[in-house]
């Protein structure tokens, strides 16, 4: 996605922070109002080149079991989202729509902003749509709140 195309994007979203910010709920005990399959990681569209170093992808949701296993053994991204969260909500389609640009194995771990508490104290996360990229040791290599298209591939490229 080229800058040209992406600036758009970015503009909207602040626009959208602006106007009406990605806040809380008034009733944090509120049920979202969409609900999201939790069980089934999204993966990479079949067109993807196997023989690239780009894609296939993994956007899965977090679960306990399967950080701990990753963790200290290969590269992940910790991706905060609350389903409440109009630019987590962006975020997360723009990751789907650019699974070609992800270098080949990269997982994202889609932790819930709201009932992660635990995670969010281990890592300093004060906003939903915080990335949190780890390389194979555990190390924090990089971390922002809605990085760029070419902040979070290039932070990425760095942890593998």
């Amino acid at each position: 996605m080229t800058f040209s195309r992406f600036f758009p994007l970015a503009l909207m979203v602040l626009s959208l922070l602006i106007i009406g910010g990605c806040s809380h709920p008034a009733d944090p005990t509120a049920e979202a109002q969409e609900t999201v399959d939790v069980e089934t990681p999204i993966e990479a569209p079949a067109q993807v080149d196997s023989n690239s170093n780009y894609g296939p992808a993994e956007l899965t949701d977090y679960s306990s079991e399967r950080y701990e296993s990753m963790l200290g053994q290969e590269p992940m991204v910790l991706f905060f989202h609350a389903d409440w969260c109009a630019i987590c909500n962006i975020m997360e389609q723009f990751i789907r729509d650019n699974w070609s640009d992800f270098p080949a194995g990269t997982t994202i771990l889609k932790v819930n902003y709201d009932k992660e508490e635990a995670l969010k104290q281990t890592y300093g996360v004060t906003n939903q749509s915080t990335i949190v990229v780890l390389d194979a040791e555990g190390t924090v290599t990089f971390m922002s709140i809605f990085p760029t298209h070419d902040q979070l591939i290039a932070a990425i490229k760095g942890s593998l």
